[in-house]
């Protein structure tokens, strides 16, 4: 749809925008500058120059005093009537949101709209300035120098914090969490280390762009739990250049604990024997965690029994009734079988063998216990009584044997059967 005539001698408005900067961090402030100037032939009545702002600025102050449109975020001024020649220069301030994206374009408009001398209106005219954001961009990165560790071991854990941004983070906090998984020992850079309780906290300073990177020693605190995941966490909060904070984030990796876990089971040859006879308790001590781990297999004997003898090469002690052999080390997946030789008990009763098992990794971690299963073995007296006579067995079964005379009756005389 065409616009209103505009007649060679009618008014006719130039406008001009500049802004003091062309790229502004988040937080700083912008001056701009506008002026409308009428070159026409002839008076611009009705006048009104105008400035929206951009959805990612806030407005400061103005000269002459603007009317500010909150509802739709604009500068007004107006003007009666601009004579030929004649201008309205403007000054108005502007502020950069706090978290406004790197490289984000500022859109600073200036628009007038005027009418003629007869009160027809003429077409508006805008230009428009733009400004560009700078601001820091960082994405954390945590990376353990290795997957697995035992107790004692040192982890050597990377910290990356590049700043891909345009703009510089004036200050920045690390904020480590170790949940009583490591020790921290010392940082390889030159940097303000704090030691909190249950972890530590750098302070970094005028972050530019480019490579950011710090380098953390912790110590292995955990021991005797194989598998554990071990959470190595920190927090990272950084500001732009006017100390806005930018929205934190916590990258978290995990070291796993490598520690012997010792099991331990046993069988009897026997749970009922008498008194006269000898058993075996074959126990099996195994490794079922992913370190190498020692152990101290002991033992009261009940009272009874005794110790004959055992097929181990390991060292044996005994004080009185108690008895425990050393496992000097025992692999991942490594299984230790030992048989022990007992004499049954003088008289019939209930003897009850239990064995407990003690036991650590090779980095002097304080031990802990496991229990075998308890066997009852009964032991009985032989069975005692009259001797059953042997059964006699004639050697001439089924015959007769005559004598040489008669009964009175007339019948042979019959003779005991000789054995």
């Amino acid at each position: 749809m065409a616009g209103p005539p505009v007649s060679p001698m009618d008014a006719d408005l130039t406008l001009s925008i500049t802004a003091n900067v062309s790229v502004a961090d988040p937080g700083d402030q912008v001056l701009l500058y506008a002026y409308a100037r009428n070159l026409g032939n002839a008076t611009a009545t009705n006048v009104t120059v105008e400035a929206p702002l951009d959805p990612n600025s806030t407005y400061v102050w103005s000269f002459p005093n603007a009317t500010y449109d909150p509802v739709n975020r604009t500068l007004q001024w107006t003007v009666a009537s601009l004579a030929v020649g004649g201008r309205i220069d403007v000054v108005w301030t502007i502020r950069i949101a706090a978290g406004t994206p790197d490289n984000t374009t500022i859109l600073c408009r200036f628009r007038a709209s005027y009418q003629n001398a007869t009160g027809a209106p003429l077409p508006p005219k805008t230009v428009v300035t733009t400004v560009r954001v700078r601001a820091p961009v960082f994405d954390p990165q945590l990376r353990p120098s290795q997957a697995t560790a035992e107790h004692g071991d040192v982890v050597i854990a990377k910290f990356y914090a590049n700043n891909t941004g345009s703009g510089t983070a004036r200050q920045a906090w690390s904020n480590w969490t170790l949940g009583g998984n490591f020790r921290f020992a010392y940082l390889e850079e030159n940097m303000p280390v704090t030691n909190v309780s249950d972890g530590f906290q750098v302070t970094w300073s005028n972050l530019g762009p480019g490579a950011h990177s710090l380098t953390a020693h912790l110590v292995v605190l955990r021991s005797l739990a194989d598998g554990l995941a071990m959470n190595i966490q920190t927090q990272w909060t950084a500001t732009d250049k006017n100390g806005n904070r930018l929205v934190p984030s916590m990258p978290t990796r995990s070291v796993d604990l490598l520690a012997p876990s010792f099991t331990l089971g046993m069988t009897a040859s026997a749970v009922q024997l008498n008194t006269t006879s000898r058993f075996v308790l074959t126990l099996t001590v195994r490794n079922a965690g992913h370190a190498a781990g020692i152990g101290w297999l002991n033992t009261t004997l009940p009272s009874g029994p005794s110790f004959l003898s055992d097929n181990g090469s390991m060292p044996r002690s005994n004080q009185g009734r108690r008895y425990s052999w050393t496992i000097p080390s025992l692999a991942p997946g490594e299984a230790l079988v030992l048989g022990i030789t007992f004499g049954s008990a003088v008289d019939a009763r209930v003897a009850s063998f239990v064995f407990a098992l003690e036991f650590t990794d090779r980095n002097g971690t304080p031990s802990a216990s496991v229990s075998g299963p308890r066997i009852d073995i009964e032991f009985m007296a032989p069975t005692t009584g009259p001797v059953a006579p042997p059964q006699l067995r004639c050697r001439n079964r089924g015959r007769v044997r005559r004598g040489h005379g008669r009964s009175p009756i007339g019948s042979p005389i019959l003779r005991p059967c000789s054995l």
